[in-house]
């Protein structure tokens, strides 16, 4: 259909630009996009143990939290000088922070419909990993922990237990001793290979321990034993490298260290302070990364360009602010004002304004993929061309809102109100719309095919030329609605109530 090549058209173009920009900064040897970096940050960033938790570098990394010996996050933490809010671990008596890498550069990618794999994550040796660092009672960095992550898909994490060998490689100074341990009662090979092999190696002050294992475990099968027939599982098996490394010397200087930085914790940015209460400030390009600005005054601010990844702006005052071109991706926004508020060509991949007032906002051409405006107002905003890819705006308030070719693709959206609304082209492909309000609204050549419309209200709306095939519309209501051209489930008939 029309509307649908105007809109690819729309970003093949943005991907050529995106791809010359990339390419010409990378044969540059420079940086490309806000804030991303030439040097990718690592877990050997850390190195030497030994170092106070007021040593360590910590802007490049993010979601501290609390580690469970190399299991998922659990109580979320501001940073490392929080890491006595974790509990002593059995194993080595130390308390584990959990942390991954810097995201900007991944959501960067994820918001212009590049592969994210390219620009990093938390990798080591190119595969995804759980890390952590293991700090002593008084603050001190002693040990480090890695986990390959069990979250990849199954060939990805069949090479799991490979990483030994690199691991072995990279500290090949330590003199390692490796062994073959022997299979538990419940452990088989998974086909022909069996793998649980652990290296110990001493020296240079450390101890490191590396543990790879490759192997099924009870309840897990080639082939399904249910099933008539050889039908081959996939994903069972138990594939896995772990590496710890811990400190062996005596920290120098320790107690006058660790009373020097008794209850440190960083300073925030100037600007960041300054940000906390300055209407109509000019903060273009201003640097907001993960900055706690929640509840700030910013009402009129130029952020224009502005880096505000991660920044937390929850309640804050943005009426009329300029945030033109700003990264917002994975920002949190519920209940920030931004009535009247400028977001044209913003990126906001994953990020939260649930709750938050927008009445008379631009949006216009934004890449706001997974955004979450759950409980909105956006009554009145323009959303002209704004790719929100899986957004979730249940119960938002669209009344008289603008949507002309905006791409809501397979988006959350039950009970929303688009009642007066203008969606002229707009793609809502299987999209959830149950109780949906479209009363009065401009649905002329909408993309409405595959959603799930059961209870949607269309009195009195424009569905010329429409497309609604494969929808499920049980309960909807089309009373005084134009139908003209428009298409639907085979069947059914517009003028009579959904059975």
């Amino acid at each position: 259909m029309m509307y649908r090549a105007a809109w690819f058209s729309r970003r093949v173009v943005q991907a050529i630009a995106l791809g010359i920009a990339l390419g010409g900064a990378l044969c540059a040897g420079t940086a490309f996009g806000q804030g991303v970096r030439e040097a990718k940050p690592s877990i050997w960033d850390l190195e030497p143990l030994g170092r106070h938790v007021a040593e360590l570098p910590y802007t490049q990394f993010t979601e501290f939290a609390c580690g469970t010996n190399g299991g998922p996050p659990s109580t979320p933490l501001a940073g490392w000088w929080e890491y006595r809010r974790c509990a002593s671990e059995g194993e080595t008596g130390l308390r584990e922070v959990f942390f991954r890498y810097d995201d900007e550069e991944v959501y960067w990618a994820l918001a212009n419909d590049l592969n994210p794999g390219v620009f990093g994550g938390t990798l080591v040796f190119s595969y995804p990993v759980l890390v952590s660092a293991l700090f002593t009672d008084d603050g001190f960095l002693a040990g480090l922990r890695i986990v390959t992550d069990p979250r990849t898909d199954a060939e990805m994490r069949r090479r799991a237990a490979t990483l030994l060998n690199f691991f072995v490689s990279q500290f090949s100074r330590l003199a390692f001793a490796c062994e073959k341990l022997p299979a538990a009662d419940d452990e088989t090979p998974a086909g022909a290979e069996f793998i649980k092999d652990r290296c110990v190696g001493d020296g240079e002050a450390r101890r490191v321990t590396i543990s790879a294992n490759y192997y099924r475990k009870a309840g897990q099968f080639a082939y399904d034993p249910w099933a008539q027939g050889l039908t081959a599982t996939t994903g069972q098996f138990w594939s896995e490298t772990r590496f710890l490394e811990l400190l062996t010397s005596a920290i120098p200087d320790r107690a006058a260290t660790a009373a020097r930085y008794e209850n440190w914790r960083p300073e925030p940015a100037a600007i960041v302070v300054k940000a906390r209460n300055c209407p109509g400030c000019d903060f273009r390009e201003g640097a907001f990364k993960r900055a706690d600005l929640r509840g700030a005054n910013l009402e009129g601010a130029n952020l224009a360009g502005a880096n505000l990844h991660g920044a937390i702006l929850a309640g804050a005052n943005l009426r009329y602010a300029d945030l033109s071109r700003a990264n917002l991706n994975r920002a949190d926004l519920k209940r920030a004002d931004l009535t009247g508020a400028k977001l044209p060509e913003i990126m906001a991949y994953e990020t939260h304004f649930d709750g938050a007032t927008a009445v008379g906002a631009s949006f216009v051409a934004s890449s706001m993929k997974r955004v979450e405006f759950l409980s909105a107002n956006l009554a009145g905003a323009d959303l002209t061309q704004a790719d929100m890819t899986e957004a979730r705006l249940g119960s938002a308030n669209l009344t008289n809102a603008l949507l002309y070719n905006t791409w809501l693709y397979n988006a959350r959206m039950q009970g929303t109100r688009f009642s007066g609304a203008e969606l002229d082209t707009v793609v809502m492909y299987g999209a959830l719309l149950n109780g949906a309000d479209f009363s009065a609204a401009n649905l002329v050549r909408a993309d409405l095919s595959q959603a799930d419309l059961q209870g949607a209200n269309f009195t009195g709306a424009n569905l010329r030329d429409a497309l609604l095939t494969g929808t499920k519309l049980l309960d909807a209501r089309f009373d005084g609605a134009f139908v003209a051209g428009a298409k639907f489930p085979t069947g059914f008939d517009p003028g009579k109530p959904a059975q």
